[in-house]
């Protein structure tokens, strides 16, 4: 499975969220004397105590848990999906597995989450680090035997921290560049095209108009470019020697000041 981002927003909006809804690392610690598998700000649903909850004493097998993911390009998320996330972490040997009561599991548990959202097609099985290896060469073989369990994967705690991240740990990657904007405007003072700079600047500020509200990370990453390079600017020709210009210059720096106010 491709790297995703954790997304509780889009968890909270199936309805067993408000009946079993809790925290993964919660669930991992738990009767555990490790009290840090995963990221404590990752929400789930606890499907085992659901299933207890309604079972009438006829609890059927399903996964511990199921958390939602989204991708994320450049911090625009999509394709947000439900994902099964089976806790192994006890297990000592994975060659006790049982490729039948795993898709038990995961069957069962794909009937009481429904159609309300959709569903990542890979189910996940959580090892420790240790018994990672042995778990994936197991669930290897059970996916080349075909069935749902091909759509198996068997991961260790640092497999699903390398591919489940948060939101906030995946960097943006701007669009516009200071060292390419700076470049233009050094070009254009080496000519003393004053007009040409200022229009580049009213540019980049109705680009930033262009971005709120649609874009923040942009829309910030250009806020400072403008005023650092504005800035820079005013600190290499503080007095402009015409008249018409310097106004230009005083105009746009009312305009950067009302952008950062």
């Amino acid at each position: 499975m491709e790297p995703r981002v954790y997304n509780n927003r889009y968890l909270k909006k199936h309805s067993l969220y408000a009946k079993c809804h809790d925290a993964l690392n919660k669930i991992a610690t738990k009767d555990s004397s490790c009290d840090h598998y995963f990221d404590p700000n990752i929400d789930c649903l606890d499907i085992d105590k659901y299933e207890v909850s309604v079972g009438n004493g006829q609890q059927k097998k399903t996964a511990d848990t199921v958390i939602a993911v989204s991708r994320c390009d450049n911090k625009k998320l999509s394709d947000s999906c439900l994902l099964l996330v089976e806790l192994r972490l006890r297990y000592k040997n994975a060659c006790n597995l049982s490729k039948h009561e795993l898709e038990e599991k995961v069957i069962h548990t794909k009937e009481l989450l429904g159609a309300e959202l959709p569903i990542n097609k890979e189910s996940i099985f959580v090892f420790t680090d240790k018994v990672a290896p042995q778990a994936k060469f197991v669930i290897g073989a059970f996916r080349r035997q075909g069935g749902i369990a091909k759509y198996f994967e068997a991961y260790s705690i640092k497999d699903f921290s390398d591919n489940i991240k948060s939101y906030d740990e995946l960097p943006y990657n701007p669009i516009y560049k200071r060292e390419n904007i700076s470049a233009d405007i050094l070009s254009l003072e080496t000519k003393e095209n004053w007009g040409m700079i200022f229009d580049s600047f009213r540019f980049y500020i109705g680009e930033i108009g262009r971005f709120y509200g649609s874009n923040v990370y942009e829309c910030e990453n250009l806020k400072e470019i403008v005023k650092g390079e504005w800035e820079r600017f005013r600190e290499r020709h503080p007095q402009l020697k015409d008249d018409d210009d310097e106004i230009n210059a005083l105009i746009i720096q009312d305009e950067v000041s009302n952008l950062l106010s």
